[in-house]
Order: structure tokens, then C-alpha cells, then sequence
């Protein structure tokens, strides 16, 4: 309807608003730390949010669980039901779900050698 147009002038608006309907849904929370959060939820809290609604025993099976652990280890880490995760690790979580997420890979190898990383040598 055009009334739902009209509160969604951003993209972040329209996964608030999808989260207004159902606090659950952990891939609108994914998307919203992709679009840089909201005015309430930083990303950080967003990734965390998206892996602690899609959480099933310890698989993150669906395919935007790679993407928060990739997005929670560019935010610096965090935390998951109460268990810390910091920056290498969240990485090495992505990897965990898709071993072949490009993205995850580099920023691991970076994490691991961060000297050499910002002095372009790794």
C-alpha cells in the first residue's frame, strides 16, 4: 500500500518496520546491520541479534549467519548468548558455515597479521 511506501523512505526503514512485525526475523536483522543499523541497534547489535534469533543447537545454518559472523568481525566482535567472540574469531565462525566466503578469508588472514596488513605486505 502506499502507506507502507511512505515508512520506508530507506532501506534500513523497511527492515525496522519488518522487525516491528516479528522480532525473530533474524535475516531482516542481518539486513539491517548491512545497511549500517538504526537509530536503536548499531550493526554490531544487529549481527548479534540476527545469530541469536537463527540459532539452532550450535549451526548457523542459514546462508546471512555467514554474513553476521563476516559483519560482527568487521564491528570488532562480540556477544552471542552470553559467549564473547572476538574479531578473529567471528571470521573464523563465517568460515565455519562457508568455507569458501572470499570476504571472511581475507579478513582473517588480515587479523592474523595486522602489521603487515596495514603496511600493504600481506
Amino acid at each position: 500500500s502506499s502507506e507502507a511506501a511512505k515508512k520506508c523512505e530507506t532501506e534500513g526503514e523497511c527492515y525496522e518496520e519488518a522487525l516491528k512485525l516479528d522480532k525473530q526475523y533474524s535475516r531482516a536483522w542481518c539486513a539491517l546491520g548491512n545497511a549500517g543499523g538504526s537509530q536503536n541497534d548499531s550493526p554490531q547489535d544487529c549481527f548479534q541479534k540476527t545469530l541469536e534469533t537463527n540459532m539452532s543447537g550450535e549451526k548457523y545454518a542459514e546462508p546471512w549467519c555467514t554474513e553476521a559472523w563476516y559483519g560482527l568481525g568487521n564491528a570488532g566482535g562480540g556477544t552471542v548468548r552470553g559467549k564473547k567472540y572476538t574479531q578473529k574469531r567471528c571470521y573464523e565462525q563465517a568460515l565455519q558455515n562457508k568455507p569458501e566466503h572470499k570476504y571472511s578469508k581475507t579478513a582473517l588472514h588480515k587479523s592474523k597479521n595486522p602489521i603487515k596488513s596495514r603496511l600493504g605486505l600481506a
